[in-house]
């Protein structure tokens, strides 16, 4: 057997403990086949990330100072964003944001590089150029998930909720199977007193995630609110307390679940569950 075949072989190997996150046996594997072959990109690749993985940085550096060679190539973006990630992962957030300026600077058009420059500025607390990078990345990409989700969940906070809607709407069209993304749709759409369109919202991510009791907390303030049905109201509330809902004060001190609170149906409802 030839020894670039013996590579692939361990590569391989490498691959499936990497799926497993047997990390240890997967740096096992691919240093075995970056010995029978030293230029497989792939495996010095994923063996890099298999360090990474297993929480060993310095090495990660290691490696890649080791192979990494200025110029522009799927091997060289790999290695070049591995070391950014690697600054990030330490929080070394200086160094990463010099990394991934070097990656922009090559790779202009990918909006990674873009993203992570947010994230790192998100965490030294710049919200003004997290949320320009966020939005830069997106720029590049519209469909561009964790800049999408990262700008609608700033504008959320900021109150701008009609920016904050035109993102969730955007992400919603991609991520079709994402309850969260119902359920922020669903209270943007309650906050305008629109209760159609949040129920609608609300049930579709109760259908995704049956188990999750804030949506049918939520489900239940629209009913009680926006269409005055009693019986839905106690029902939905009646589903988020079986689903293990343990915010009692939050119920009782609920504006929309102001009338409800003098039935003789809700006291019974909490009495079962709070005592």
């Amino acid at each position: 057997m030839k020894k670039d075949e013996i590579s692939v072989d361990y590569y391989n190997i490498g691959n499936e403990f990497y799926n497993n996150k047997q990390y240890k046996k997967a740096i096992e594997m691919y240093e075995k086949s970056i010995k029978y072959n030293p230029k497989n990109n792939q495996a010095i690749s994923n063996l890099v990330l298999s360090y990474q993985m297993n929480k060993q940085y310095d090495q990660v550096e290691v490696l890649i100072k080791k192979y990494y060679k200025k110029e522009v190539s799927d091997f060289g973006k790999k290695l070049l964003l591995t070391l950014g990630n690697n600054y990030f992962l330490i929080g070394s957030y200086q160094k990463a944001l010099s990394t991934y300026l070097l990656y922009i600077a090559d790779y202009e058009n990918d909006p990674n590089g873009y993203f992570n420059m947010g994230l790192c500025y998100q965490k030294l607390g710049d919200v003004k150029s997290s949320i320009s990078y966020f939005l830069k990345a997106y720029e590049k990409d519209e469909k561009f998930i964790p800049a999408l989700y990262n700008v609608a969940s700033y504008y959320y906070t900021q109150n701008d909720f009609e920016e904050s809607r035109k993102f969730y709407k955007k992400l919603v069209s991609i991520e079709t199977n994402n309850s969260d993304i119902y359920y922020r749709l669903g209270l943007l759409e309650k906050n305008a007193l629109q209760y159609k369109e949040a129920r609608d919202y609300f049930e579709k991510a109760i259908s995704i995630t049956k188990d999750n009791t804030e949506y049918y907390i939520e489900l239940a303030k629209i009913y009680a609110k926006g269409y005055s049905d009693k019986k839905l109201t106690l029902e939905n509330l009646t589903k988020a307390l079986e689903s293990g809902y343990k915010e009692f004060d939050k119920i009782l001190s609920s504006e929309e679940f102001i009338i409800l609170k003098e039935t003789k149906e809700f006291a019974e409802l909490i009495k079962k569950y709070k005592f």
